[in-house]
């Protein structure tokens, strides 16, 4: 089973919850990653959201935080920069809260 978050806030929140039982969460593991998708209409245009997710009594939670789209060969489209820095700014506020939560942070996403 899985839970799906989208607002960051909301994804926090939960994982706070979860840490105050000691039981809730065996491997401490958030993993976080960019994840880029291909848009179909536009070969070269790909989306690009934040994914992070850890496992909490063998159901995971997980957050998609889609940051923008970004032009592959094109670095000074306004959107690379954008959706970039958003992307920055949600990993660090990620990993921010794992180190307060003694999470240990870790790259990649799960998969089912």
């Amino acid at each position: 089973m899985k839970v799906v978050f989208n607002v960051v806030s909301e994804f926090l929140e939960e994982l706070r919850l979860e840490a105050q039982d000691p039981e809730a969460i065996a491997e401490r593991v958030l993993r976080i990653t960019n994840l880029y998708q291909g848009v179909k209409e536009l070969p070269a245009l790909q989306s690009l959201t934040v994914v992070a997710g850890i496992v909490v009594r063998g159901t995971l939670l997980e957050l998609r935080s889609y940051c923008g789209d970004v032009m592959h060969g094109a670095p000074e489209w306004p959107s690379n920069k954008d959706a970039r820095v958003k992307a920055t700014e949600t990993v660090d506020w990620l990993k921010s809260e794992a180190v307060q939560l003694r999470f240990t942070v870790r790259k990649g996403m799960y998969s089912e």
